[in-house]
C-alpha cells in the first residue's frame, strides 16, 4: 500500500487529494464507532440494573426472591451474586472493566477488518479513476507514459487484494460459522423463553454480531463490484491508439483484471450479499433441525 501511495502522489493531484479525504473518512469512522462500541458495552452490562434496583427498593415483601440478571450464568467466587443486591453490585463493578476489554478487541477486530477491505476497495477505484484519466491525454507519448504507471498501480492493488483475502479466510471462516451458530440457537432459546428483560443482552449479542457479518458482506460485494468496474474501464481505455507495446501492456491488465477479486472464508465461503442470504437460510435449518430435536 505504501509504494501505491508513492506512485498515486506522483501521478495525480487530483487522485492524491481523493486518497488523502478518505483517510480523515476512515478516521471520522473509526473514531464514531469506537464510541459506539463503548456505548453498547456500557448498555449491555448496565442496562439490567435500574429495573432490579427498582424492584428491589420498591417491594412490599421482603421475602419475595430478587430476579437478578446473570450475564454469566455462574457464581463468582466468594460472591452470592445470585441472592444479595449487595454482592450483585460488586460482581457487576468487578466485571465491567473485563466487558470494556472484550468490548476492545471486538471492536479492534471490525475495525480492522472493514478499513481495510475499504482500503482495498478505495484503492481500486483509484486506479479505475487512473485509467480514465488517460482518455484526457492527446500525446502518445504522455498516454504511454501515464500508462506504465496504471500499470504498476494495477499490478499493486492486486497484491493488495490478494493479501488481503488470504490474511481475512480463517477470520471470516469462524465469524461465518458462529454467525449460523449463534443464530439457530438464539432463535430456539427465543423460541421457548421468549422476548424479556433478562434477555436484554442477548438481544444485543445476536444485533451486533447480524450488523458485524453483514457489515462484511456489504463490504466484499462493493469489493468485487469496484473490481468489475475496474475491468470494464480498462476494456473501454483507448488501447487500439497505442503503440503495440503499450498493448500489450493493456492486455496483461486485462488479463490480471479477469481474475475474481473480494474476501472469503477460505475457498468454499465467498462474503458478500448473495452469501449471507444463504447464511440466514442455513441457520433456519438449523433451527428447525434443533427444535425438532428438543422436542422429540
Amino acid at each position: 500500500m505504501n509504494m501505491f501511495f508513492r506512485i498515486v502522489y506522483l501521478h495525480s493531484p487530483r487522485l492524491s487529494h481523493e486518497l488523502t479525504h478518505h483517510n480523515r473518512v476512515i478516521d471520522r469512522f473509526a473514531k464514531a464507532w469506537t464510541a459506539f462500541m463503548v456505548s453498547v458495552a456500557l448498555i449491555y452490562w448496565i442496562a439490567p440494573l435500574p429495573c432490579i434496583y427498582w424492584t428491589y427498593f420498591t417491594r412490599t415483601n421482603e421475602s419475595e426472591p430478587l430476579g437478578l440478571v446473570q450475564h454469566l450464568e455462574v457464581q463468582f467466587y466468594w460472591l452470592d451474586n445470585r441472592n444479595s443486591i449487595f454482592d450483585y453490585t460488586i460482581y457487576v463493578a468487578i466485571m465491567l472493566p473485563f466487558v470494556f476489554l472484550c468490548a476492545t478487541m471486538n471492536n479492534i477486530k471490525i475495525l480492522t477488518v472493514s478499513c481495510s477491505v475499504e482500503y482495498c476497495t478505495k484503492l481500486m477505484c483509484i486506479v479505475t479513476e487512473a485509467i480514465r484519466q488517460l482518455d484526457a491525454l492527446s500525446s502518445n507519448d504522455d498516454l504511454a507514459r501515464e500508462l506504465r504507471k496504471v500499470v504498476t498501480m494495477h499490478k499493486r492493488v492486486l497484491i493488495c487484494s490478494r493479501l488481503l483475502d488470504e490474511s481475512l479466510r480463517p477470520l471470516l471462516l469462524v465469524q461465518w460459522i458462529l454467525c449460523i451458530v449463534i443464530w439457530s440457537v438464539t432463535l430456539v432459546y427465543f423460541d421457548y423463553s421468549g422476548v424479556h428483560m433478562k434477555s436484554f443482552s442477548i438481544i444485543i449479542m445476536f444485533l451486533l454480531g447480524t450488523a458485524e457479518m453483514l457489515s462484511y458482506c456489504i463490504l466484499g460485494t462493493r469489493l468485487t463490484g469496484q473490481a468489475e468496474q475496474l475491468e470494464r474501464a480498462i476494456y473501454a481505455s483507448r488501447w487500439y491508439n497505442l503503440p503495440s507495446k503499450e498493448q500489450r501492456n493493456v492486455q496483461i491488465m486485462l488479463n490480471r483484471a479477469q481474475t475474481r477479486v473480494g474476501i472469503r472464508g477460505y475457498k468454499f465461503v465467498n462474503v458478500n450479499l448473495e452469501e449471507f442470504a444463504a447464511m440466514v437460510n442455513r441457520a433456519y435449518s438449523a433451527y428447525v433441525v434443533l427444535k425438532r430435536e428438543i422436542n422429540a
